[in-house]
This record gives structure tokens, C-alpha cells and sequence, in this order.
């Protein structure tokens, strides 16, 4: 019952689980603790009646019930959490590396009006981030 309810539903990092009860705990465990469902060392532990689990990566997470027997009777959960995939922009670094100035090469020839190329336009500041698109843009005017 538990399984079938966490595979209906999408989980992502940061997102909460709560667990109400009474009498019980709350154990977050390995695959093999969660199937043979005894752990003597869960990831997670709480068996405070009111417990809300924070999932702080992607990965398989395995739930069970810390009382004997529960387990055994079907009280164990799998979550599948999934990473997310908006990026964070990246602060600025204080050790960036120095930008080349701009650079032409000298013997691009004028491009003719019949050739349709951007490949001789300058390229502005030459940096480690944007050198394999400035080897994409020379490689032809080298082999032209």
C-alpha cells in the first residue's frame, strides 16, 4: 500500500515526507535492512509520533517501521527522489582567469559574397570558457 502511494507521486530534493504515529518509529535504511526489514544502524532514526524527513539528495530512499513484526506486515515505504534541474548561478569567482584581448587572426581573408560564413568575424575576449567555440569558428578558415 505504502509502495504503491510514493510510486503515484514525484519527489525532488528538498521535498518532505510526514509520518503520524503512535508506538512506532520512523527508519530510514539500506536496501538490504529494508528487505530482510531489521537494521541495527539506519541512516535515520526518529520515534517522536510526528516525524517530517527532509530528502536532501537524489537516490533511493528506504523507509520502515522500527517495531518488530510492522515491517514483516507491509509497513515499509520506497522513494524514489529525483534530482533538480534548475541551475544555480554560479557566484563569482575571485581567482577568474585573465581574458586574452580580442583577437582577428591576420590572414582571414575578406569573406565573398557568394560565402555565407561568420567564421572571419572577430572574436571577442578569448577566455577558457568560450575557446572550444573559438576552435569550432578557426578550424575552417584554417582548412579553406
Amino acid at each position: 500500500m505504502y509502495n504503491q502511494w510514493a510510486s503515484q507521486n514525484r519527489f525532488k530534493v528538498d521535498d518532505t515526507l510526514r509520518f503520524k504515529y503512535s508506538k512506532d518509529s520512523v527508519l530510514v535504511v539500506s536496501e538490504e535492512e529494508y528487505e530482510s526489514c531489521r537494521s541495527t544502524k539506519p541512516l535515520f532514526f526518529s520515534n517522536n509520533g510526528d516525524t517530517v524527513f527532509k530528502f536532501e539528495h537524489p537516490g533511493v530512499y528506504y523507509f520502515i517501521s522500527g517495531v518488530r513484526g510492522h515491517c514483516d506486515k507491509g509497513q515499509k515505504m520506497i522513494v524514489k527522489v529525483l534530482a533538480v534541474h534548475n541551475p544555480k548561478p554560479e557566484p563569482p569567482h575571485s581567482h577568474s582567469p585573465a581574458a586574452a584581448p580580442a583577437f582577428t587572426p591576420a590572414s582571414t581573408p575578406a569573406p565573398s559574397p557568394s560565402h555565407h560564413s561568420n567564421a572571419a568575424r572577430p572574436i571577442p575576449l578569448l577566455s577558457i570558457t568560450n575557446l572550444p567555440l573559438f576552435l569550432i569558428l578557426l578550424l575552417p578558415m584554417l582548412f579553406a
